[in-house]
């Protein structure tokens, strides 16, 4: 007997086609795509109209009364251990009947522990390039090595040439693939989601995996008005999730995260009622995992450019138990082929967790790092080594990511991680100091380091820059004069008395020191774009940003110098200042030397092909190096993207030798004595002997 669930609505919209369509689901034994005489029907599926929804008789059969303005396309909710060619039809004006689904069994989506694999942003809007191409390729492999029951595309797909252009990158993908829809996904049209619609079909869906059900939401906007409102939407949600067993693990998708405190209500369903286990989205190009109450919410980038903040490149796969408890695996992009070549190092460690931008730093006799948690597996953290040995000696745990860099001085060292909290541990054995929690909002995340500078702890940005007493954690001040927008992998650069920071799309800000007062912003063109860190020169700063090079005062923000440098310095790095050159470190132009006196270039150090991606946007083929040169003498060393660390004559230029640790690195070496100490993105620390 069909089962249709009520509605808790009132009715929406205007008149719609039809007073009902119909259709059957079934297995599809020979698959034909239709039902043939023996094929046996799929009883109990849920199928809609986008707002009502039944589930269909013992004979696989369903009518829907397609009673409202949305009733574009009937969808089934794809059962656990099925798959289909598409998951919905759209309702075409005339036809009533023959709105048939065709399943043939797929195995790893059966009840039980299963994997899916979401890829999000890969704004394919200037056509299906090379790296387009080979990160789709990538995603075959890994779905294939996971045994993926699904892939899911969190949306920005992106604009109407990728919109049209995406769908044959991933065909013959192997897995089912589903799609959502994101801001830069509605486009000019009847309406913002009409092309997408054409293309992807519904906005808004569900579908069952490994006893798992999975619901897909709209973006609420975007670069055009949608027809969709949140109610009509979830009008739909509140009698698809009435349609599943009671206790039945949720997972929802959407383009971005709606929801940053701890309750989960759209739109009047509380989501937390129905057993929300995770939020999946994209949007802001991080990598960005933490828990909200008990619900995992997870941002991931794109998997073929580096993001917004400099997060890397990534795939993330998600493995989830047979109760539906998900476990994420974020995966570096380009994925790793081969066993890489590592040549010989004093010693090499693991330090408990990746590192991503955290540099080495030395005191008190050993070697301190940062690591980060991308997986909420409890791994964010400072650990500290025997310089000698490599041997650990502690490490001390933070409640999230320590993304970058570090500080210690006196007894003390400093970090911060990526939900704001700031942490003193005595560097002799780790024990905990104190702790402060900045005000920062929840996303986009703290990726930026932490300074010490005239006795005084920097930390935080935008609203929650804060100047700490090292010794006591007291705060000086708090709030520097500005908002942070997005993120960046930079660190405060103390100056004159002034604390220069800045904030990616948005603008590069000189703080007070003493008081927390906004000194000048600078938001045009030249300096919204941040991801490199200032560095201070007496009473000015050197700024690269984009791909030029200025001299600022750094109280005043008066320009004294600029360079034009036709490469990009878009990435972490601090010019590294000697008696005749400034030192840069680029995206695509290796190591760059320039004349202090007339900003000429000396001589520049190409690197190889990046195997990862940071720096925003970039992607292949590229040569970044995302950290910042260090000198010893005579030698300049680099940390690059392909897994090398350089060494150049500072005078010339020319490589003394480069030397293989076989993983990304994307921090600043630490010279220290006659030893180079390297992070690399696996979480080792190599320590190399520089004689």
């Amino acid at each position: 007997m069909k089962r249709m669930f009520a509605l808790a609505v009132a009715f929406l919209g205007t008149t719609a086609l039809f007073a009902a369509v119909e259709g059957v689901v079934f297995w599809d034994a020979n698959g034909n795509g239709t039902r043939d005489a023996g094929e046996k029907p799929c009883a109990d599926a849920a199928v809609s109209d986008m707002r009502n929804v039944v589930k269909t008789d013992a004979d696989g059969r369903f009518t829907l009364p397609a009673d409202h303005a949305k009733a574009r396309f009937v969808m089934l909710s794809v059962p656990n251990g099925a798959r289909v060619a598409r998951h919905w039809h759209p309702i075409a004006k005339g036809k009533a009947a023959g709105y048939d689904f065709a399943l043939t069994p797929w195995a790893p989506s059966d009840k039980g522990a299963h994997t899916f694999i979401q890829i999000t942003d890969t704004e394919m809007s200037g056509g299906a390039q090379p790296h387009y191409r080979a990160m789709a390729e990538e995603l075959r492999r890994l779905a294939t090595e996971e045994k993926a029951a699904f892939v899911i595309h969190t949306g920005d797909i992106c604009y109407a040439r990728g919109l049209k252009e995406h769908q044959a990158l991933f065909k013959d993908l192997g897995v089912p693939l589903f799609w959502c829809i994101g801001n830069h996904d509605l486009v000019a049209g009847p309406y913002g989601e009409a092309l997408f619609e054409s293309l992807y079909g519904p906005t808004w869906y569900s579908f069952n995996a490994g006893g798992t059900h999975y619901v897909a939401l709209p973006m609420p906007g975007g670069d055009r008005r949608p027809s969709y409102s949140t109610a009509e939407v979830a009008a739909w949600l509140r009698n698809d999730l009435a349609a599943v067993p009671a206790g039945t693990p949720l997972v929802v998708f959407c383009h971005d995260l709606l929801f940053t405190g701890n309750t989960f209500d759209y739109g009047g369903v509380d989501l937390l009622t129905h057993n929300l286990k995770a939020w999946l989205y994209g949007h802001w190009h991080i990598n960005h995992i933490r828990r909200q109450g008990n619900v995992l919410t997870i941002g991931t980038n794109a998997p073929e450019k580096g993001g917004i903040d400099s997060a890397a490149s990534a795939f993330r796969v998600m493995h989830l138990d047979a109760d539906g408890t998900p476990r994420s695996d974020l995966r570096y992009a380009p994925l790793p082929t081969g066993t890489p070549t590592r040549d010989a190092t004093a010693w090499s460690a693991p330090a408990g967790g990746e590192i991503l931008f955290s540099s080495p730093v030395a005191a008190d006799g050993l070697i301190l790092v940062g690591t980060v948690d991308e997986n909420l597996l409890g791994e964010g953290g400072v650990t500290a080594f025997d310089p000698a040995t490599g041997k650990q000696r502690w490490r001390a745990k933070t409640r999230a990511s320590v993304k970058n860099a570090i500080a210690a001085a006196d007894g003390r060292a400093f970090a911060q991680d990526a939900e704001g909290w700031v942490y003193a541990f005595a560097t002799k054995d780790g024990a905990p100091l104190w702790e402060s929690k900045l005000p920062n909002a929840p996303l986009p995340g703290l990726v930026s380091g932490v300074t010490l500078a005239d006795g005084t702890l920097y930390a935080g940005a935008g609203q929650s820059l804060t100047a700490f007493d090292p010794a006591t954690g007291k705060k000086k001040w708090q709030g520097g004069g500005w908002r942070l927008r997005e993120g960046t992998p930079d660190r405060p650069a103390v100056a004159d008395g002034a604390v220069i920071l800045g904030s990616h799309w948005d603008a590069l800000c000189a703080t007070d020191a003493a008081t927390g007062r906004l000194l000048w912003r600078k938001a045009d063109a030249d300096f919204r774009f941040r991801g490199s860190v200032a560095a201070p020169d007496g009473k000015t700063i050197w700024v690269p940003t984009r791909n030029k090079l200025f001299q600022i005062e750094a109280r005043t923000g008066k320009i004294l110098k600029q360079k034009d440098l036709g490469f990009s310095v878009e990435n972490g790095g601090q010019p590294l200042l000697t008696e005749t050159l400034i030192l840069l470190t680029s995206v695509d132009a290796g190591l760059v030397a320039l004349n202090r006196e007339t900003l000429e270039e000396a001589w520049r150090l190409p690197v190889g092909e990046g195997l990862v991606y940071t720096a925003p946007y970039s992607h292949r083929p590229q040569r970044p190096i995302q950290g910042s040169a260090v000198r010893a003498g005579d030698t300049a060393y680099v940390a690059a993207s392909d897994g090398y660390v350089y060494a150049a004559d500072l005078p010339t230029g020319k490589q003394k030798w480069k030397k293989s640790l076989g993983t990304p690195l994307l921090g600043t070496p630490l010279v220290a004595g006659d030893r180079l100490y390297v992070a690399d993105l696996a979480g080792t620390v190599h320590c190399l002997p520089l004689n």
